[in-house]
């Protein structure tokens, strides 16, 4: 399970829980986890597992990814 919680702007404090992998990361409505930023691209990320390890993945985003 991966728990994300909002800590600045709008939504802050939200809470999202997801019980599986892949997760994509992005402004589009197609995306498991979906961002309303004008900072975020349609899509932007997603999130795997390999290894019992989670793993971030850039979508060659317009701004990049800042982790």
């Amino acid at each position: 399970m991966l728990e994300f919680i909002f800590i600045s702007g709008p939504d802050r404090g939200k809470r999202v829980v997801f019980d599986t992998v892949p997760i994509t990361i992005g402004r589009s409505s197609s995306n498991k986890f979906q961002i309303n930023s004008r900072f975020i691209s349609s899509r932007h990320g997603e999130i795997l597992e390999k290894n019992g390890q989670y793993i971030y993945r850039d979508l060659k985003s317009k701004n990049g990814t800042n982790i």
